[in-house]
């Protein structure tokens, strides 16, 4: 809540040293500038052309590499090594696929706000609709694009966010939508599919700006996350 604290002292000042009008004003400046902030910082965060490239040599912390080994026993299989999203701060990216689940795997390895993986498990569907369930609240920090579904199941172990996410292809199926198939994806369409994921956030932040950048501060400072639960029939 620091954010909040701040607005909160300078309306206390303002109030203390010309009474409510100015503190009320003051509070408004302070949070003018604290929304001018929060969308530099998500215009920054999401590239206008994104990209996800391979890694030479990277470290991998035990806890990424305990995902991967999960990931191995439940069937899925690595396509290729680490990669590298051009977003701030730049995760590292190890993808895998399910091939007879149509299921894919994102392991990431990220800086912010400490350093530490986390997981999605991500279904695309014939009509369009993309179903993820991630393992971090920060997932739902953004507002989903259209035909976007997310669950999150916070720091979740492995075969637990798989079941959730198993549960959530049960209730778009029940809908009528069709997932892909997986059995022949390869590394190049992986990528595309990131890729474009990531182009379906920028977009989605250029037609919203105010509205995206809003949500994102009320919902990282109050750490809500609407996401969170199984998806519900009434979400479709």
């Amino acid at each position: 809540m620091p954010l909040l604290l701040l607005v909160a002292m300078v309306a206390l000042v303002g109030w203390v040293d010309g009474g409510p009008l100015p503190g009320l004003l003051a509070a408004a400046l302070a949070l003018a500038i604290v929304v001018r902030t929060v969308r530099r910082a998500i215009d920054r965060s999401l590239p206008r052309e994104p990209s996800v490239e391979p890694l030479a040599e990277v470290d991998l912390l035990p806890a990424t590499a305990a995902r991967i080994r999960d990931l191995r026993a439940l069937g899925f299989e690595p396509l290729g090594g680490p990669h590298v999203a051009n977003l701030s701060p730049a995760p590292v990216v190890v993808p895998f696929v399910h091939r007879s689940a149509g299921v894919l795997a994102a392991v990431y390895q990220v800086q912010n706000p400490v350093e530490r993986s986390v997981l999605d498990f991500v279904t695309t569907f014939a009509s369009g609709a993309m179903l993820t369930t991630a393992s971090s609240r920060e997932a739902a920090t953004l507002p989903l694009p259209p035909r976007c579904f997310l669950q999150t199941v916070h720091d979740a172990d492995t075969a637990a966010l798989l079941e959730r996410h198993r549960q959530g292809m049960a209730t778009l199926q029940h809908r009528g939508e069709r997932p892909r198939a997986t059995a022949a994806t390869t590394l190049a369409e992986y990528l595309q599919r990131l890729v474009a994921c990531l182009r379906d956030q920028r977009a989605a932040f250029e037609r919203a700006p105010l509205r995206t950048t809003l949500t994102a501060l009320l919902r990282s400072l109050l750490r809500l996350d609407p996401a969170r639960g199984p998806l519900q029939p009434r979400q479709v």
